[in-house]
């Protein structure tokens, strides 16, 4: 079993200690983390991942109310006073509102409410996750249906029905720059990749380098893939160092390819490249883009 991660914020001395050994005692396996302040926990968090916040109620820079608000999506936060025993006058570390406090005679009781707010926690993230997965499909669903109305027969642009139809894909995902690629060549030819249209969000560079197979990301061993109507997916941080250099060029953290099939054999892809963030993409992205691509097939190709 990995060990507990826990953020313990401005604890220190009697507490820090009757923390460490009431864990010890009820034979947990932990480690933890120190920070004296509100804004040295918050950078703790974006650097490391954490089971659980333990924090004194008393902050030097700010209420404990603030930082509880900021974290408690990311964990659970269970927040802490010092006090004295009214019957022995020893030092205690007690839960606010509740019988829970932990003292050297009086040591693992508290853990019971530990593991429930755990637990409390954990039941509402996959709570917050099932909307938010619910959310997002009934979200690719209703683009599903614009993209469909625009890439209609009865719409005679088809060029600007395609462009609206990547910008759409480019708003929806929240990435930097879709195009579609095309493959031009025979049996007896070397594969050609051609781009013929690209949208990118405001303040990105356009790649678009027409009639030029140049600059366009393309690997011979992506045949198989796209052969079996399977996307590529790569992150930048995932390349070997004799590859980075050109997808440098490209501004790219990650990349994700949707294959356009027609009869058995792919025509080209769909180029979708997020300059900001090293993502995974969802199977539910990826089947509501496989949907896209045959819309856009039977319109653009």
């Amino acid at each position: 079993m990995e060990p507990l991660q826990l953020l313990v914020v401005s604890l220190k001395g009697k507490s820090q200690t009757l923390i460490e050994n009431s864990l010890s005692e009820a034979n947990y396996s932990f480690e933890i983390t120190h920070a004296d302040s509100k804004q040295n926990a918050l950078q703790a968090c974006g650097e490391n991942k954490f089971d659980m916040l333990i924090s004194n109620c008393k902050l030097s820079d700010g209420p404990v109310t603030d930082l509880v608000s900021v974290l408690g999506d990311l964990l659970p936060c269970l927040v802490m006073a010092e006090g004295k025993c009214p019957f022995t006058a020893e030092s205690i570390l007690f839960i606010p509102e509740t019988n829970y406090y932990i003292s050297c005679s009086e040591s693992i009781s508290w853990l019971t409410h530990l593991e429930n707010t755990m637990a409390i926690w954990e039941n509402a993230a996959k709570e917050r996750i099932a909307l938010f997965d619910q959310n997002y499909n009934n979200l690719f669903e209703t683009a599903l249906l614009r993209c469909a109305e625009e890439l209609s027969p009865g719409n005679e642009s088809t060029e600007n029905a395609v462009l609206n139809t990547l910008d759409l894909l480019r708003e929806v995902l929240d990435i930097s720059r879709v195009y579609i690629c095309r493959k031009y060549g025979s049996a007896n030819q070397a594969t050609e990749i051609v781009q013929t249209l690209e949208v990118c969000a405001p303040g990105v560079a356009s790649k678009n380098r027409k009639n030029s197979s140049v600059n366009y990301p393309y690997y011979k061993s992506w045949d198989s893939s796209f052969s079996a109507h399977k996307p590529v997916q790569i992150k930048y941080s995932a390349l070997e160092p004799d590859q980075k250099s050109w997808w440098q060029t490209r501004d790219m953290q990650s990349f994700l390819a949707i294959p356009i099939s027609y009869n058995e054999t792919w025509d080209g892809f769909i180029g979708f490249e997020d300059s900001m963030h090293p993502r995974d993409w969802s199977s539910s992205e990826i089947s509501f883009l496989k949907s896209v691509s045959e819309l856009i097939h039977e319109k653009h190709m």
